[in-house]
């Protein structure tokens, strides 16, 4: 059991990678000299095969602009674009009340996880 939920984290992280590396306009290649690591190596940790080493991660999450724990997220693209337009719908408010919003929705979604779950 231990060892799928390594894999599955080894797979999430690789994708998130993946994407975060795409939408960057780098390729494999690039990416892999900037890090200082071999191409086949980022290959193996985008592909699920290799997990980054802890000391690895920082460095990654810095070449592509992002944070370490972005890096463990299972997020698909459609959940992804509608994360990015409630973001988007936030922006002019103040951060008061973005906070309000943010509890509204947060509350929300509990109420319909539980009645999902019925």
């Amino acid at each position: 059991m231990v060892e799928q939920e390594r894999n599955k984290l080894s797979r999430i992280i690789g994708t998130a990678i993946t994407k975060k590396r795409k939408e960057k306009g780098l390729t494999q290649a690039e990416a892999a000299k900037k890090l200082g690591i071999e191409q086949h190596s980022l290959s193996r940790m985008e592909n699920g095969a290799m997990a980054p080493k802890f000391s690895r991660l920082q460095d990654i999450a810095d070449l592509l602009d992002c944070s370490v724990s972005e890096l463990f997220r299972d997020i698909s693209e459609s959940t992804q674009s509608k994360a990015d337009a409630i973001a988007d719908l936030l922006e002019d408010l103040t951060p008061e009340l973005q906070n309000v919003v943010f509890k509204l929705v947060e509350n929300s979604v509990a109420v319909f996880k539980k009645v999902q779950n019925k």
